[in-house]
């Protein structure tokens, strides 16, 4: 299963790697979410948003035993709609996606040779990147990963 604080130290070094990214934030549920996006602000942008991964398990018996661990990260930005044409919405999307394959590219190097133990656990068929439109007023891309860890 991956460790919280883990997870906190990778949200921490992976916001550090990404200068675009000027607010980042672990939250417990996708719920948690909605709570977050709500007071955030224009001048927060961007945003990397970590929700905390769920566990099940895989395998066929005990010996062969792995927890599969779903994580989605998030990268938003508030969006004022009274101040945004088409050009400037998609604007936000193309800004925001540009920072989640930064962030793609950065697990994938990571998985490889990474200081951080889960991320090496990749299922690279399981990757899905999306975007995200009007997240109580937030727009974007999100992430979302599959580790293959020790019980």
């Amino acid at each position: 299963m991956i460790l919280i604080p883990e997870l906190r130290q990778y949200v921490t070094d992976t916001d550090e790697a990404l200068p675009e990214v000027n607010f980042s934030k672990v939250v417990v549920v996708k719920e948690e979410l909605a709570k977050f996006l709500s007071g955030v602000r224009v001048t927060d942008n961007q945003i990397m948003i970590a929700v905390m991964p769920d566990a099940r398990t895989t395998g066929n018996d005990v010996d062969a035993l792995k927890l599969r661990n779903s994580l989605g990260f998030f990268f938003l930005e508030k969006t004022d709609y009274s101040a945004t044409r088409q050009d400037e919405w998609l604007d936000v999307f193309e800004r925001t996606q540009a920072t989640a394959l930064k962030f793609f590219n950065k697990v994938l190097d990571d998985s490889i040779d990474g200081p951080c133990g889960f991320v090496r656990d990749l299922v690279v068929s399981n990757i899905s990147i999306n975007p995200e439109s009007n997240l109580l007023g937030c727009n974007g891309w999100s992430v979302e990963l599959s580790f293959d860890t020790s019980v």
